[in-house]
């Protein structure tokens, strides 16, 4: 749905009865309120209809996080139904408040792609099965090494476990023989080929959150949108100190997608979506398939 920002046009007005300096003082007003409103900020009521300046859609998402998080929305209010799954706003305070860790279900609205988000130990990482470059890459958002307290990545996602057979493998090796052969179970014609041999191994360059901000499920998501098959690659700059902005980026992005059954929303919350959402990148059909220990 393209919902646009808008502001009271006094000029019609202003044709139909003249120049009266006092309806002149109410349309002032009027713009005044409307543009408060809308746009978020005051503008003079000499400023020109033209050079009024729209709210960037990072500004949209933060004033729909700053109203469902930070002020006393109605706790109850559902925001969001995506095939029964319903949140509300207590929910969105729960989990997408400054500190918050992203919670399962909301990763299963956002997941349309072929690729397989993991939850292990409450943190989120990201796993392709790449079958052009025959590889496993694993994204992940930990800052590993002397941030970490000298941690590698190999020590989480290597870790040694045991299968049902009594064999210790790398904890990444058995999740994906399992993935493997679950589809080869449930799909034994698709096209998907076997990749339980593949290669598994970080993938480089990968942006990393700040220590302790458990913004891991977060980055995963702007991971699904913008990994690059052909190297693996993140085509767009993660700043960490943004937590704020990807925070509300995908509350927005949830909050009106197309599926959501909730829209429209209550007035005071749809006029929070910027016009270029629909513009925005979608993904494709993903497994969704996530391990929690």
């Amino acid at each position: 749905m393209k919902t646009k920002s808008k502001c009271y046009d006094f000029r019609k007005d202003a044709v139909k009865y003249g120049s009266d300096s006092r309806l002149q003082k109410q349309q002032d007003s009027r713009k005044e309120t409307c543009n408060r409103r809308f746009c978020g900020s005051s503008v003079p009521p000499t400023t020109p209809i033209a050079n009024i300046v729209k709210p960037t859609h990072t500004k949209c998402a933060l004033a729909l996080r700053e109203f469902l998080c930070i002020r006393d929305a109605e706790i109850n209010r559902t925001v969001m139904d995506f095939s029964g799954y319903i949140s509300t706003c207590h929910d969105v305070k729960e989990y997408f408040a400054d500190g918050k860790s992203l919670d399962i279900v909301f990763m299963q609205y956002f997941i349309e792609c072929i690729m397989v988000p993991m939850l292990r130990g409450g943190h989120w990482s990201l796993y392709v099965v790449n079958t052009v470059r025959r590889c496993v890459d694993i994204l992940d958002s930990n800052p590993y090494g002397p941030a970490l307290g000298g941690t590698t990545w190999r020590m989480y996602h290597n870790a040694q476990v045991v299968d049902t057979n009594g064999a210790k493998l790398p904890w990444s090796k058995l999740i994906m023989n399992r993935l493997n052969k679950a589809l080869q179970i449930a799909r034994p014609k698709s096209s998907i080929p076997k990749f339980g041999k593949y290669k598994i191994d970080l993938a480089p360059n990968c942006p990393t959150m700040n220590p302790g901000s458990n913004d891991c499920g977060f980055f995963v998501t702007r991971y699904i949108h913008f990994y690059d098959f052909r190297d693996a690659s993140i085509s767009l700059l993660l700043d960490p100190d943004m937590s704020r902005e990807h925070r509300s980026l995908l509350l927005h992005y949830l909050t009106f997608h197309r599926n959501n059954k909730s829209l429209p929303l209550p007035p005071d919350i749809q006029r929070l979506c910027h016009s270029d959402h629909e513009s925005q990148p979608d993904q494709c059909l993903c497994i969704f398939w996530p391990t929690v220990d």
